[in-house]
């Protein structure tokens, strides 16, 4: 499948220093003298990928970095590539797959995750091996010890014969057909591969690009795509289905399978990764600019600045300073958010001294801000995290309407949702929340946005014409502010354009998250 002519598995003590060929292919009794008389080098590519747990490979052995008792052996046995693929630690010794190439040769990314996958079942193969060899016990009982250890790799199998009937098909396969309904009925000599490649279908989010593409696939061989299933729990996971061809001994074609990889974690690296450098690109660029620059500016001696210039530019300097601090800051923020390390620290406060400095922190757009009527209420609340959420909020709706449009803030006593016994909201007064809501003259969110809205570096104008700089983590930073407190924050329409952005805190009938003043608020 890869296109190696030579192989060999290779188990290693470490201790010992020695190397023992378990099997090869392509290669004669030369090359096993060869390996026995090599010597224990730690960087031979077969030594670094046991110890280290990563496939090593070295794409031409003629290299200069390569070590001279590695590139006499290549050139005395024909190879200019290698590829080192440690095995799963299922075996008694580290255990290395070794493929050889007779030219130079670089393995792309998708290639070596194939060649691990075909780790995880050699490494299978061989431990069935040893378990053979250490007990008498019935050859039925031997074949359940091997589906257990290939169950238990984290890759899906299946096998199908040149007539298409299933063969084999480990859990994690038969665990995407069952959906989260139950399991899947195999029976190797009625059921089709078809039939349970359709069960995982319906289990699909696109169906007809889905089946399309396994499809296409499956007939191929030696190809992949990446298919999006619904999990368990409702959510999405990112597949990449590899199809390879079993051969006989004399290469006939004798059946199909398929690898299926989950790479859902993987997808989401990317899009953070992806998140990050944009925001490092785009956002930590034009301060980090300003500042070299007037520090430049102030530093030249062929220049005498008068004081009001010098003022000028130490302000600029400490103003883009402040704005790279608060770059930094919601990114640690985000980072403790994402690690669940937010610790409040809850104190008594005024409702509207809240809103107060949340509006304060907005900066030279606070004049557009209109505040309605505010409860008095006292809030028990982490002041700094809910001005921060509220803050964001704010921000974000100045920044996507229009210059010089009016934003509005609304307060209101609401009942939470599924908090009522009875279905009712309860006697007059009588409030489970408060509610903040800013109201913006934005161009609005669509609705099949709005959830992804609150994620990292998810932002409302994505493109590079987008109208607006952001890191797109303010509201993500917000959601996990006020989801600490117990609330809620989510998107609804604004009737004549633009969205409401709404954010809840928690009210208990006892008044222990919120104590009215003044005039009574709450019914007891």
């Amino acid at each position: 499948l890869l296109g190696a002519e030579r192989s060999a598995i290779v188990s290693l003590d470490h201790r010992r220093a020695t190397s023992t060929v378990l099997a090869m292919h392509g290669h004669d009794n030369r090359y096993l003298e060869a390996l026995a008389t090599q010597g224990y080098d730690r960087s031979l590519p077969s030594v670094r990928a046991s110890i280290e747990r990563v496939p090593v490979q070295v794409s031409d052995t003629d290299s200069d970095f390569v070590g001279t008792g590695l590139r006499e052996r290549a050139r005395r046995f024909g190879y200019r590539s290698i590829l080192a693929v440690p095995l799963p630690p299922v075996l008694a010794s580290p255990t290395v797959l070794i493929l050889h190439k007779s030219e130079p040769y670089t393995y792309s990314h998708y290639e070596i995750e194939l060649s691990v996958s075909f780790a995880s079942i050699a490494a299978a193969a061989l431990r069935n091996a040893e378990l053979f060899a250490q007990t008498d016990q019935s050859l039925s009982e031997q074949s359940s010890r091997l589906s257990a250890i290939v169950d238990s790799v984290d890759d899906g199998l299946l096998v199908e014969d040149d007539e298409g009937i299933l063969i084999y098909a480990n859990g994690v396969v038969t665990g995407l057909a069952a959906g989260p309904a139950g399991g899947f009925p195999v029976v190797p000599t009625e059921t089709r591969a078809a039939e349970l490649l359709l069960a995982i279908v319906t289990n699909r989010v696109y169906p007809a690009e889905t089946a399309t593409a396994l499809e296409l696939v499956r007939d191929t061989g030696n190809t992949w795509c990446e298919v999006e299933l619904t999990a368990a729990d409702g959510g999405l996971q990112t597949w990449r289905v590899r199809s390879f061809v079993v051969t006989d001994a004399q290469t006939v074609e004798i059946g199909r399978g398929l690898i299926w990889t989950d790479v859902t974690r993987d997808r989401e690296l990317d899009r953070m990764k992806s998140g990050l450098l944009a925001t490092v690109s785009h956002e930590f660029r034009t301060p980090l600019a300003l500042i070299k620059g007037y520090a430049t500016t102030l530093l030249a001696d062929d220049v005498q600045w008068g004081e009001a210039d010098r003022f000028e530019f130490l302000e600029l300097v400490a103003n883009e300073a402040d704005r790279l601090t608060t770059l930094v800051q919601r990114l640690l923020d985000m980072r403790r958010i994402d690690a669940g390390l937010v610790d409040l620290q809850t104190v008594s406060i005024e409702l509207e001294s809240l809103i107060s400095a949340a509006v304060a922190g907005v900066g030279p757009a606070v004049g557009r801000i209109s505040v309605g009527p505010v409860p008095e209420l006292v809030v028990q609340a982490d002041e700094t995290r809910i001005v921060t959420a509220l803050r964001n909020l704010l921000d974000n709706a100045c920044k996507y309407s229009p210059p010089g449009s009016p934003v509005e803030v609304h307060i209101d006593l609401d009942r939470a949702p599924g908090r009522s016994t009875d279905g009712s909201r309860g006697p007059t007064g009588q409030h489970d929340e408060v509610v903040i809501r800013v109201n913006d003259r934005g161009a609005g969110v669509p609705e099949e946005d709005r959830a992804s809205l609150f994620e990292m570096f998810v932002r409302g104008d994505r493109g590079l014409d987008a109208a607006t700089g952001g890191t797109g983590l303010g509201l993500a930073i917000a959601r996990g502010f006020v989801q600490a407190h117990g609330g809620r924050i989510w998107i609804e329409d604004r009737p004549g354009g633009g969205s409401v952005f709404a954010m809840s805190l928690p009210v208990t009938m006892d008044g222990s998250s919120i104590v009215p003043v003044g005039p009574s608020v709450v019914e007891r």
